[in-house]
């Protein structure tokens, strides 16, 4: 905004920061407490007074993208999560019941990235000098993509893959694909055929490239294309249908999806489950990186990326299976949470009205603000 239209910067928030709001809000819901904005708000600063947000309209709006919806009872106003998220948080969690009752080997993936200037955040610096500081620099420089594996056991050394990429990003469906198809061969490899084995993936776009027999057209396509991929699906049209009508044929009628990766896998008899949407607070291997990060930053002390890597792999290497334990349970407490939450939602989603967003916004914001 104009620095004199008087409008406060608008507060940005990352993902992790926007599935803090999300969990908060079931963390209520679990304890059987109706989540009003208010409520959420002081659960969250009292977790942490720095969080961005401290205005309940600015929370209000936040919960809103995050595709809460809000419902009346007979006395107050309460979001609730959206049944899409609630229904793809049954079926993985089903899903995970059955592999782990089955006795599957599961592992978590996850990528990260380390700069070559990662260093602690707080350093003392003379205030008339700078000196103190290791490094003159604001620049991150270039920075290492790392892509690994952890189970009960810790990291998966054979597969870790660590290299080097740019600012704006760097894993692409090609690299990933490769990486899946030489750990799967490796795992399939150190288990033995019997074994059951699971990857647990996020949902990152190089991870869910379709196969080109379930990719559907695109609407960039010259109309003889979609033509071709209707008959290549044996789907009837006519010869004087426009290009729109051909492809509301094609999206009324697009093939089950698959992925590369999970084809990929398969070969080596391994199954890949995906996190829900918007979840990555059920990776365990996130609380991992956060403990890499705090390593790299306290010892990284030439800024070079060789140094950076040697790092990483030293503190990746060093995790014990005690440590990967403890983040396993740490996110199978998260997922009660959310089993709670959403049992007690079911419980009173009926006693409860749908709420006009204009309602919504006048009296949360005369309430709250």
């Amino acid at each position: 905004p104009d620095e004199n239209s008087g409008r406060r910067p608008a507060i940005l928030l990352s993902e992790q920061q926007q599935e803090h709001i999300r969990y908060t809000f079931h963390r209520i819901l679990a304890d059987r407490i109706y989540p009003t904005t208010e409520k959420i708000l002081d659960y969250m600063l009292a977790d942490d007074d720095d969080f961005p947000v401290h205005s309940p309209t600015t929370l209000l709006r936040w919960m809103k993208k995050l595709g809460l919806v809000y419902k009346r009872t007979s006395k107050v106003i309460v979001p609730l999560d959206s049944p899409s998220f609630m229904a793809a948080r049954a079926r993985y969690f089903r899903a995970l019941d059955q592999l782990k009752s089955k006795g599957s080997k599961i592992f978590w993936h996850d990528e990260t990235w380390c700069n070559k200037n990662e260093e602690k955040v707080f350093v003392w610096t003379d205030g008339t000098t700078g000196k103190g500081r290791l490094r003159n620099s604001d620049g991150k420089g270039k920075r290492l993509a790392i892509s690994a594996l952890l189970s009960n056991s810790g990291f998966h050394l054979p597969s870790v893959d660590i290299f080097e990429c740019d600012e704006n990003h760097s894993m692409d469906s090609n690299h990933f694909v490769a990486w899946i198809d030489r750990a799967s061969h490796t795992i399939r490899k150190e288990l033995g055929k019997d074994a059951t084995v699971t990857l647990i993936l996020d949902n990152a776009t190089w991870h869910n490239r379709l196969t080109e027999e379930t990719m559907p057209p695109k609407r960039s396509w010259k109309k003889q294309l979609i033509i071709n991929w209707l008959d290549k699906h044996d789907l009837p049209f006519t010869d004087n249908m426009t290009k729109a009508e051909l492809l509301e044929v094609a999206f009324d009628n697009l093939p089950s999806k698959r992925y590369v990766v999970d084809e990929v896998a398969a070969k080596n008899d391994v199954q890949i489950l995906r996190l829900p949407i918007k979840h990555c607070m059920l990776n365990p291997i996130e609380l991992a990186w956060s403990g890499l990060k705090n390593f790299v930053r306290k010892n990284n002390i030439n800024f070079r990326l060789s140094d950076v890597r040697h790092l990483a792999m030293q503190w990746i290497s060093s995790l014990t299976a005690g440590d990967s334990g403890a983040y396993i349970d740490h996110t199978l407490k998260i997922e009660e949470t959310f089993k709670k939450s959403d049992r007690f939602t079911e419980q009173i989603e009926e006693d409860l009205m749908d709420e006009d967003d204009d309602d919504v916004n006048s009296e949360e914001e005369g309430v709250l603000d």
